[in-house]
């Protein structure tokens, strides 16, 4: 039924002389487990979504939990994203909007002997949320998506030897991922009627990174840092619920079945380099296959989906080291703020039928505000388009993503001793 929405909604999209069209996330979302979220911190967003080398001691990275031993002092961040995208298909066009938020994450050092420390979190991986209305003078049709899949962690990582560090996470993966149908006629003597199928799914992995410090490999490599890490491929139980309203009556008909589901490992690798001591680069590279991947199957021999495809995501970005309690001297405020900009290109997961598969662009800078308590408020946008390798077989994204994150440190919740 998922391919059959698919065709539906691209047949609409290109063939129905519509009235008007009313849209929510990207076409995209439809496909598969949604569409992947690279980062889900704007420090990371202001430099293309790198940083998997970062050693920055003020950020708990979720992308690479080798990075947590810099950490300087116990930090909870949490962020928001808000997307507005300009989908394009033939003649047809719609602005669609998507307010989501980025979940929690926690970090803290816990043993200085080894640079040991932990992290907590939850976060999503995945967003599913996408809703496409239009109608003609026959009827109103409505093709919604909603969910997506999220993540619930707890990690360690610690200097293995001088420079080395070794990080790994307990991964559960959770979700819903929704799709309904809706149609209603103009005619009210003409009944309508609606269909709904839920995916729930649930499952686990582990995740490892090693981040290495140049210095303990040569002199030569003195500021410049290497990552690497691995998330393990992932087998899902999917209980899939299907629910269809007859266009004559009220009461609906649910089906529940209970098959498996399959989400792909992936593979990341960076490297940081510092220009001087308020500057850094960072370049990332991450592979994840999804062409075996599949959101549903009862069958002992499942049939990946046909839609999704091998991805890799290239990301570069710079980043001017926020001064945040003068540690490069006294300066105005100006000078004391973080400034980043990067760049990236992806080839994503969704190869919708014809289409060639579709390619992603972006650039992004961000902003990073020191606030009280060595705390910090992070602002990011990200600029960038979607595009099928045919053109024209497949809608255009052109979107700008905002994204606002905070990090707060300890010291906020450890009481001031006041002398009398």
């Amino acid at each position: 039924m998922l391919r059959f929405l698919m065709i539906a909604f691209a047949c609409a999209l290109v063939l129905q002389p519509t009235k008007s069209i009313r849209a929510q996330g990207s076409p995209f979302d439809f496909i598969g487990f949604g569409r992947p979220i690279e980062t889900t911190n704007a420090h990371l967003d202001g430099m293309g979504g790198t940083g998997y080398a970062s050693t920055d001691p003020r950020l708990v990275n979720a992308l690479n939990p080798a990075s947590w031993t810099w950490l300087a002092r116990a930090r909870l961040e949490s962020e928001i994203h808000f997307d507005i995208v300009q989908t394009n298909t033939a003649t047809q066009e719609g602005r669609n909007q998507n307010l989501r938020f980025g979940g929690f994450v926690f970090g803290a050092p816990v043993w200085n002997a080894h640079s040991m420390s932990i992290g907590l979190g939850v976060q999503p991986i995945t967003d599913a949320n996408g809703q496409i209305d239009f109608g003609d003078s026959v009827s109103t049709r409505s093709y919604r998506s909603e969910g997506g899949v999220s993540m619930l962690f707890g990690g360690v990582s610690g200097m293995i030897t001088s420079g080395v560090s070794l990080g790994g996470r307990f991964e559960l993966l959770f979700g819903n991922i929704r799709h309904l149908t809706d149609l209603q006629f103009s005619d009210i003597n003409t009944a309508s009627g609606s269909f709904e199928r839920d995916y729930s799914i649930n499952g686990s992995r582990g995740t490892f990174g090693l981040l290495i410090a140049g210095d303990s490999i040569a002199p030569a490599f003195h500021g410049i840092h290497l990552a690497f890490g691995f998330s393990l491929a992932t087998k899902l139980n999917t209980t899939q619920r299907t629910v269809v309203t007859p266009f004559n009556t009220d009461l609906d008909t649910t089906i529940e079945t209970v098959g498996v589901g399959s989400y792909p490992a992936s593979i990341q690798a960076g490297i940081g380099i510092s220009l001087s001591d308020r500057y850094r680069a960072y370049g990332d590279v991450h592979l994840q296959d999804f062409s075996a991947a599949y959101l549903y199957s009862t069958s002992s021999s499942p049939v990946a989906d046909s839609s999704l495809r091998s991805t890799n995501r290239f990301a570069f970005g710079i980043e001017k080291v926020p001064n945040m309690v003068g540690e490069y001297g006294i300066s105005s405020f100006w000078d004391r703020l973080g400034l980043r900009l990067g760049a990236s290109y992806y080839v994503t997961p969704f190869r919708p039928a014809g289409s060639g598969g579709i390619n992603e662009v972006a650039i992004s800078a961000g902003v990073g505000i020191p606030i009280s308590y060595e705390s910090l408020l992070d602002l990011a946008i990200t600029v960038g388009q979607r595009t099928p390798t045919t053109l024209n077989a497949a809608p255009t994204d052109k979107f700008i993503r905002l994204s606002g994150s905070i990090s707060l440190s300890e010291r906020w919740f450890v009481p001031s001793r006041v002398s009398e």
